[in-house]
């Protein structure tokens, strides 16, 4: 979990299909409004850890926070520096470095990043332990087409502490529901 100095805790925010797909060459594989509305309202305000080809998708910083690109290239890491409310950093490590170091007259959560994709990054940063909660979109529905994908099995023992179920908003984009998981107690 979170040792990094002055870090309250360290989030994932994620959007997967039924067999753990979050994309496909770069995009979203659905497009269902009320999620997106949900990813800017629970992040605003937060510093945002990516990878390149996540924020590339983007395009742009996102208002009201910070964005953190991870990225072994150290001339697209310049390139990055050079935007608004945008930093390039080589490491995950580094981007938690960062985030120790923001204020709040920066953002007002500081110190409560987001990891926001995509796949390498997710998976990175389970894998190493750095994740406190992951608020998950589970969309029901399956995307053969899909090319990348989220780690499900790194959460088969974490608990789920809530669930919010949101019906398809217009009778053909698919039902999701919103999820926010913990790790297990440790013992």
């Amino acid at each position: 979990m979170s040792t990094h100095r002055d870090i309250r805790r360290v989030s994932l925010i994620v959007a997967v299909g039924q067999n753990g797909e979050i994309g496909r060459g770069g995009d979203l594989l659905w497009h269902l409004p009320g999620d997106l509305q949900y990813f800017k309202r629970t992040t605003m305000g937060h510093p945002l850890i990516m990878g390149s080809r996540t924020f590339r998708s983007i395009g742009r910083a996102l208002p009201g926070r910070i964005s953190i690109v991870v990225s072994r290239d150290p001339d697209y890491r310049r390139t990055i520096d050079s935007l608004d409310a945008c930093r390039g950093v080589p490491s995950v490590e580094a981007a938690l470095e960062y985030v120790g170091i923001l204020s709040q007259d920066q953002l007002p959560c500081p110190h409560h990043p987001f990891i926001a994709g995509g796949g390498q990054i997710y998976r990175e940063c389970l894998e190493k332990g750095l994740v406190d909660e992951v608020y998950l979109t589970l969309v029901h529905a399956r995307y053969p087409d899909a090319d990348t994908f989220f780690p499900l099995e790194y959460l088969d023992s974490w608990q789920e502490v809530s669930r919010e179920s949101h019906a398809s908003a217009d009778g053909t984009s698919p039902s999701f529901d919103y999820l926010r998981l913990i790790p297990p107690a440790e013992k």
